[in-house]
């Protein structure tokens, strides 16, 4: 070695490790659904941005394009609405946290929740997760627009599964 020392090829600039750890959100081509619900954390209602995409849900803060969380529609094992008096003791957080949602602070009074259950075993090891859109139509909407793709990522997914036992013989 002469003048400076080499990094090796695997070396990754500080930028480039960032990158691995901030996922973004999917391309606005591949989203199915971009809007503002309510999402149930620690017994209170945080405003997040919902993605749909075919494959995927996708969450992010309000106003964010770095995906914190998301949830592969295949395993979605059951979508359930739920009346208010099934989510009672949940408190409602007021904070005013919107520029681009309408959402801001979610009230629990007169709405509809979804209850969403994921597989055992799979990316979310068989969580729970509650919604909240901002009027019971959405709910409603959010409910048959995610049975829908939910049941189609699935079809697809034994299709490939399919598709690889075939080729291995």
């Amino acid at each position: 070695l002469t003048g400076a020392a080499r990094m090796p090829m695997s070396f990754k600039s500080k930028a480039s490790l960032l990158d691995d750890f901030e996922r973004k959100m999917p391309e606005e081509r591949h989203r199915l659904l971009d809007t503002d619900i309510g999402v149930l954390l620690n017994r209170t209602w945080q405003p997040r941005r919902f993605v749909m995409t075919r494959d995927a849900l996708h969450f992010a803060f309000v106003n964010d394009d770095i995906e914190i969380d998301h949830i592969p529609l295949a395993e979605i094992t059951s979508i359930n609405i739920m009346k208010d008096s099934d989510s009672a003791g949940v408190r409602s957080n007021s904070r005013k946290q919107s520029r681009r949602c309408s959402i801001g602070s979610i009230q629990t009074s007169g709405l509809h929740t979804l209850n969403i259950s994921t597989e055992n075993g799979g990316y979310n090891s068989g969580r729970a997760y509650y919604f909240q859109g901002e009027t019971n139509e959405m709910t409603l909407r959010l409910l048959v627009d995610i049975q829908e793709n939910s049941r189609a990522a699935r079809e697809r997914m034994v299709s490939r599964n399919i598709l690889k036992l075939v080729q291995r013989r």
